[in-house]
């Protein structure tokens, strides 16, 4: 089978194939000839050390067909559940609209934007309570018509506004009470 492959891409694969040995001077891009041996159907299912797992099945029989579904991670975030409404969120916002969530696996607080958690061990989920002495507390609100969680005081209505600084979670108090549209 006569496949054309470009430039520095097409070296390296074949160099990883086996069929140019390394260290050998090649065309930057051209026609060759590459053996077609894949009859079989290959499976990988590689696990990544960060809890995501892809499943990469290939079928070359007809063709190359890739699965390369990301089964997410392992992280099992709390969920909060308006009884009211029936709205449920694992996504609870400060006063800016900023989302951390709350990994019941570590009981750490995780900055959604980027995934980074914090303060592992300290932030434990009792229904809407949060943290070991529960001092804030998961509150429901709307805003632009629609439903979401707020991180507030237990002892005020208010939402706080949560911040990271040297690599610090920071939590202020505001006078911003939970939107009611």
């Amino acid at each position: 089978m006569r496949r054309t492959i470009p430039g520095s891409v097409g070296v390296v694969l074949l160099m990883l194939a086996g069929l140019i040995p390394a260290g050998c001077n090649v065309l930057s891009s051209g026609t060759v000839d590459i053996p077609n041996d894949n009859g079989g159907d290959n499976v990988n299912n590689n696990t990544v050390d960060n809890g995501n797992v892809n499943d990469n099945a290939n079928d070359n029989a007809d063709g190359n067909v890739n699965d390369n579904g990301d089964d997410g991670p392992t992280t099992n975030f709390a969920v909060f559940a308006e009884p009211d409404t029936g709205f449920s969120t694992t996504d609870v916002r400060d006063v800016d609209d900023e989302i951390v969530r709350f990994d019941t696996t570590t009981r750490a607080i995780v900055w959604a934007a980027d995934n980074t958690s914090f303060d592992a061990g300290f932030w434990p989920v009792d229904g809407v309570f949060l943290g070991e002495a529960r001092f804030f507390q998961v509150r429901f609100g709307t805003q632009d018509s629609e439903r979401r969680a707020y991180f507030t005081e237990t002892s005020r209505d208010t939402i706080c506004n949560l911040a990271i600084s040297g690599g610090q979670l920071q939590i202020f108090l505001t006078n911003t009470v939970v939107p009611q549209e």
